[in-house]
């Protein structure tokens, strides 16, 4: 089953994240990271004196892109699997 953490560049659990995936990987599943400049509860564009834009501040658009990601994944994985 592919994975999608999700984490920011100054999350306090950063390097969890990137454990998790590596260590997912190793087991030879799919892990794919998503990050980008949050903290562990700010998903703001602004993370203290920095503006990262706009762009940067779209939680609801951030979850859109693993669904679409994930829907041809999963349908995928249920017809191999017969899950």
């Amino acid at each position: 089953m592919p994975t999608f953490p999700l984490g920011g560049w100054y999350d306090i659990f950063a390097q969890g994240a990137l454990d998790n995936v590596t260590a997912v990987r190793r087991a030879g599943r799919s892990a794919t990271l998503i990050t980008g400049p949050w903290t562990h509860t700010n998903w703001q564009h602004v993370v203290g004196d920095v503006n990262f834009g706009f762009a940067a501040h779209s939680p609801v658009r951030l979850v859109g892109v693993p669904v679409r990601t994930l829907s041809p994944i999963l349908l995928a994985y249920s017809d191999a699997t017969g899950r």
